[in-house]
């Protein structure tokens, strides 16, 4: 989003200077030209600040071989072989990319939609003649709902443990109030009970039955306006599965000292 006024400030501001290559080299580079300033600021110069700024953003995975090695197992690998390893695992997802291509690049329906969302806002931005008569532009929308979620976004307000293990000392990480982030209205019913806080408790407990009005929260895993129904509901049962009925049966029974070791 700071690209797009960015972008159109740098196609006002920068001089339009022709660069010409010295005409002995060879083939189409001899005599050929270019600017820095090429027009107005279009969706395909936009597009590529996108992916390189998602690109710079993402950390690649082989990183975290190296933190893991020095931080918890005190090897220092070095320069070399960091550098190394992070460029031969991302090496290895482009050649599987392009092994698999035509299964799961080439087919539309291989496309994440996600990727769906990043062309919307573009097009939003770019698009400056889809207002019609009685309705709003994409781009004046776009800019009404981020000036409202950016206001609303101070209002919710979340608790964390404090740093220190024998400390059950809640720390204050939010803004003004905290129940719009999560509230466990079951708790309400009997506050003071061990069970009912373990099983609908928002800070210790799992959460069963919670409340919230945090967009924070809401899209912690994955935003739902945007990824698919039926990955939500893989994540929906998985989860319901493992941390609602498997944990509090193991819990509860006492399974491998389960109730001490997590009491502790």
């Amino acid at each position: 989003m700071a690209a797009y006024p960015l972008g159109c400030l740098a196609a006002k501001v920068t001089p339009v200077t022709i660069y010409h290559l010295p005409t002995w080299l060879p083939g189409r580079l001899s005599g050929a030209s270019w600017t820095l300033n090429d027009g107005p600021f279009n969706v395909k110069e936009h597009a590529l600040i996108v992916i390189m700024a998602n690109v710079g953003v993402a950390q690649a995975y082989g990183l975290h071989l190296i933190v893991v090695g020095d931080l918890y197992y005190g090897r220092a690998f070095g320069f070399g072989f960091g550098f190394l390893i992070v460029l031969c695992t991302q090496l290895i997802g482009f050649a599987l990319a392009g092994i698999g291509q035509i299964f799961v690049v080439q087919p539309a329906s291989m496309l994440w939609p996600e990727a769906l969302a990043v062309s919307a806002n573009l097009n939003a931005f770019h698009a400056h003649d889809d207002a019609f008569s009685g309705k709003i532009s994409r781009l004046r929308l776009l800019v009404y709902v981020l000036a409202g979620s950016t206001l609303y976004f101070w209002l919710p307000g979340t608790l964390q443990p404090d740093s220190h293990r024998d400390s059950v000392k809640l720390i204050r990480a939010g803004y003004f109030m905290l129940f719009l982030s999560s509230f466990s209205w079951v708790c309400w019913i009997k506050p003071d009970n061990k069970t009912i806080n373990a099983l609908f408790g928002t800070n210790y407990g799992l959460g069963m039955g919670i409340a919230t009005f945090d967009w924070t929260q809401i899209s912690l895993i994955g935003n739902p306006l945007i990824v698919p129904w039926w990955a939500q509901v893989n994540i929906l049962v998985g989860f319901a599965l493992f941390y609602w009925l498997i944990v509090p049966l193991i819990y509860f029974t006492n399974v491998g000292h389960a109730y001490r070791s997590f009491a502790c």
